[in-house]
């Protein structure tokens, strides 16, 4: 079984290109480790790939220092780079995600975006109406 869950933060918004029809977002994860090394915190990086509707919704919603949870499986391929060099890659392919955070971490992006009630509510109540 080839399974991976992480719960990092992005270290820069989220690149959005097509290919054909389908929409691939670019992205690297910084997962702290739960060892520390003389007190600091190690941090690995993960190189992250989502297709299709998932890249699309992430790339609107999720910002550089969003906090975000991720499954997905691993990828591992090679290629030959300019130098002739063979080069090893490590990728996690996303295919599925939570947003982790509240209120207070949503960019402005996201709120400008967000539709909020307008609706004023005129209470007449008294303290001892209240049942707590």
């Amino acid at each position: 079984m080839n399974k991976i869950v992480l719960l990092g933060r992005l270290t820069k918004d989220i690149e959005l290109r097509q290919a054909g029809e389908t929409s691939i977002a670019n992205f690297s994860l910084a997962v702290n480790r739960t060892f520390h090394r003389d007190g600091e915190p190690d941090v690995d990086f993960f190189n992250c790939i989502a297709f299709g509707k998932r890249a699309e919704t992430l790339e609107k919603w999720v910002h550089k220092g969003n906090q975000l949870a991720i499954e997905g499986h691993v990828q591992i391929g090679s290629y030959t780079n300019k130098d002739g060099a063979n080069v090893k890659t490590f990728d996690v392919i996303v295919d599925g995600f939570d947003f982790i955070g509240g209120k207070a971490e949503k960019t402005e992006k996201v709120e400008s975006e967000t539709e909020t009630p307008t609706e004023n509510f005129d209470l007449d109540l008294e303290i001892d109406d209240l049942p707590f």
